[in-house]
């Protein structure tokens, strides 16, 4: 039977990943400008390390036993960048509720030590991986004798269990804490943070098919079945039309964007046009039918980018 294995090519080293991601926001122990800031730069160092070791890099988890397609260093990395922009668009829009003694540099290090440990025990799966990974990062702020106020705790910690799904048709996040408490923020922040990678067009369908292949996997090894089992056209028409159903369903759980709107432009076109996308690759699917080849599906699947912008190229997106 013909069949293509998934191949994922070398990838940047961990380390070099992180240390770029880190200086784009000066975030780095050398960017940093006191003692505080320098051990957390530590600790968000060794945390995403810990993420990509036990996860993998970039996207090499859809063909590697004991690795993840999706919640792997990329995605974390992905999520700092996200976060950092929320950040920085809340401030100019002035939307971050009184934050105290807390300023700028000090909200943006805290942000990305969370983010850096959210997702830190991904292999407990959803619900218990949030609140697991809180607990790792309490205890290494604890070890490493970082200087932190309760307040700060709470920060942190209404910040990752945000990230924790409620819904799965809708990805409806765990948001407690009402949108005037700083808490509340950081809850908003997180939350959108952690699914940014399907709101945009540029990211949904290469983030999203990495997503697919982490489930799928996950699914094959419960069965006590190879991860390399050919796919099948419904499974690959089931995934595409559970996409639309989110995009149709979640808009009303973007609220820090929401929030954002009412100062910087902001529609749905993006869910829109990555709607049609998957519309067009639904109906691609029944225009070739049972002869589709297994490259055909994989090349629809891809964990790249690249890939994913020919096919919308052809599709005429």
């Amino acid at each position: 039977m013909e069949q293509e294995s998934k191949i994922v090519e070398p990838v940047e080293s961990a380390e070099a990943k992180i240390k770029l991601a880190l200086e784009r926001h000066g975030l780095t122990q050398e960017q940093a400008t006191n003692q505080w800031e320098r051990t957390v730069s530590q600790i968000i160092s060794e945390g995403l390390n810990t993420v990509a070791d036990r996860y993998g890099v970039d996207g090499e988890g859809a063909s590697q036993e004991g690795k993840l397609a999706f919640h792997d260093l990329s995605h974390s990395l992905e999520f700092i960048d996200d976060a950092m922009e929320l950040h920085r668009s809340s401030t100019e829009a002035g939307i971050i509720p009184s934050q105290g003694d807390l300023n700028f540099a000090r909200v943006k290090f805290l942000i990305a030590l969370g983010a850096s440990y959210h997702d830190i025990e991904q292999n407990l799966g959803p619900g218990e991986n949030e609140d697991a990974s809180w607990l790792e990062l309490e205890k290494t702020i604890r070890d490493k004798s970082l200087a932190i106020t309760d307040q700060e705790k709470r920060l942190l910690n209404s910040g990752i269990e945000a990230t924790k799904v409620k819904n799965y048709q809708t990805l409806e996040q765990e948001i407690s804490r009402p949108a005037d408490t700083l808490e509340g923020w950081f809850e908003r922040l997180f939350a959108d943070s952690d699914l940014s990678a399907f709101l945009k067009f540029e990211r949904q369908h290469w983030r999203g098919n990495r997503l697919f292949w982490e489930l799928r996997n996950k699914q094959l090894k419960r069965e006590g079945q190879p991860i390399d089992k050919p796919l099948e056209i419904a499974e690959v028409d089931k995934w595409f039309d559970a996409q639309i159903n989110v995009l149709q369903n979640h808009a009303g759980f973007w609220q820090l964007k929401d929030q954002l709107k009412e100062h910087q432009p902001y529609n749905r076109k993006e869910d829109l046009k990555n709607i049609e996308l998957y519309q067009k690759l639904i109906n691609l699917l029944e225009r070739q039918g049972a002869g589709i080849s297994q490259d055909r599906l994989h090349q629809l699947l891809s964990i790249k980018k690249e890939d994913c912008d020919q096919i919308k190229y052809e599709l005429g997106l």
